[in-house]
């Protein structure tokens, strides 16, 4: 009978403590994403900042900050949306599909046979 008592005080269902424990490890996953999340935008921005300024930094550093602060603001002003469907992240994506590796390459020889196709028939 002590046994089968300890065995039911175990194996009673108490959901706190659990509940609990996930939702500590909830809020530490999304703590983690946070966080990444904010060092991978600020590192995005930081290069984009770099890659403006460039041309400002070899005369002199007056212009370089102004035109970072002016870069961050239209670049902010952009939405996720149309900052993801810009062309050069599209062909990020497309990149490695063969048909936009040997498009041209096609479009040449279609003309090419078109071409001579004709001069034959005259």
């Amino acid at each position: 009978a002590q046994i089968y008592k300890s065995n039911v005080a175990l194996f009673q269902f108490n959901p706190k403590p659990l509940t609990n424990l996930l939702q500590k490890t909830r809020n530490v996953f999304k703590l983690k994403r946070q966080q990444y999340s904010n060092l991978r935008n600020h590192h995005k921005e930081a290069s984009m900042i770099n890659k403006s300024s460039l041309g400002a930094r070899k005369m002199k550093r007056t212009r370089s900050s102004f035109q970072s602060k002016v870069f961050t603001r239209e670049y902010r002003r952009q939405t996720k949306r149309e900052r993801w469907s810009s062309s050069r992240y599209y062909m990020l994506n497309v990149k490695h599909l063969w048909y936009r590796r040997f498009k041209s390459h096609a479009y040449n020889f279609c003309l090419f046979f078109l071409f001579f196709s004709n001069y034959q028939r005259g």
